[in-house]
């Protein structure tokens, strides 16, 4: 009987100096594979984190957690730190694991009640989009978008590329124009995506869940902007095509003339 007994200690204490050596080396080889990095240490979604938790429950439970990471691949407003006030703000929605956590994607317990919160002196303004046209899900809460508009040009006006106010159409008279519209602004919301259910369908169509998989879908994406910018937004969604650019780490969009059909493919320099 004694020798069965030692010989089970003696397998646990194996299994045990086992476990520990394991942790050992993984943490080891992070460490290499951090030399000659500088690196920091920042918050990642371990598990999913339901819109409206607290940022100090998801540390609690474990739904996010602290780990190094080289600098170069960690953004600017990644959330590193979880302070007594920060612990409070809710998540405005849902992060999936594996997402470095931004520091905008907790705010306060009135935003996940519907209320919006609108930077000081800012307006909140909506528009609607297709997946393509805003980066699919990469354009997220607290990111920073320069705003495309598509547009055809007005063909009487012979200075520059007028806007002809009548937006897009296919197989249509006028010569269209892409320019920047906005530098830089904040996203204050995104909304779920919902199906466009087209006015008329023929009656040889698909139907039922083949007919849903192939209509586009929308999103509801609300900018911080300023008055001058409501004002160019709100028109160029009213006349034009829009289309969001996610802007990276030292991103700068710059205001130019832009392209039309006849100055698509000349070559700049």
């Amino acid at each position: 009987m004694s020798r069965r007994i030692l010989a089970a200690l003696a397998a646990l204490v194996i299994a045990v100096v086992g476990s520990v050596a394991v942790v050992a080396y993984a943490r080891a080889a992070d460490q290499r594979a951090l030399i000659g990095q500088q690196a920091v240490r920042a918050y990642v979604a371990e598990k999913e984190v339901p819109a409206g938790t607290t940022a100090g429950q998801a540390v609690q439970d474990g739904l996010i957690v602290q780990e190094l990471i080289a600098r170069k691949g960690v953004p600017e407003d990644a959330l590193t730190d979880v302070s007594a006030d920060y612990s409070r703000l809710v998540a405005t929605s849902a992060i999936q694991p594996g997402e470095i956590v931004l520091v905008g994607r907790f705010a306060a317990h009135g935003a996940a009640q519907g209320v919006l919160p609108v930077p000081s002196g800012l307006l909140a303004v909506s528009v609607s989009l297709d997946d393509p046209s805003h980066v699919g899900s990469f354009v997220t809460v607290g990111s920073k978008v320069a705003v495309f508009d598509t547009f055809n040009v007005q063909e009487a006006v012979k200075s520059g590329q007028t806007p002809a106010g009548d937006h897009l159409q296919d197989n249509h008279g006028y010569t269209r124009a892409t320019r920047l519209l906005l530098q830089s602004v904040e996203v204050l919301a995104v909304d779920d995506s919902t199906t466009v259910t087209k006015p008329s369908e023929s009656a040889d169509k698909p139907t039922g869940l083949a007919a849903t998989a192939m209509q586009p879908t929308t999103t509801l994406l609300t900018l911080a902007v300023t008055q001058d910018q409501a004002q160019r937004l709100v028109h160029g969604a009213r006349t034009g095509t829009l289309t969001f650019a996610l802007l990276g780490p030292d991103a700068h969009a710059t205001p130019g003339t832009g392209v039309n059909d006849r100055s698509l493919f000349e070559v700049t320099r």
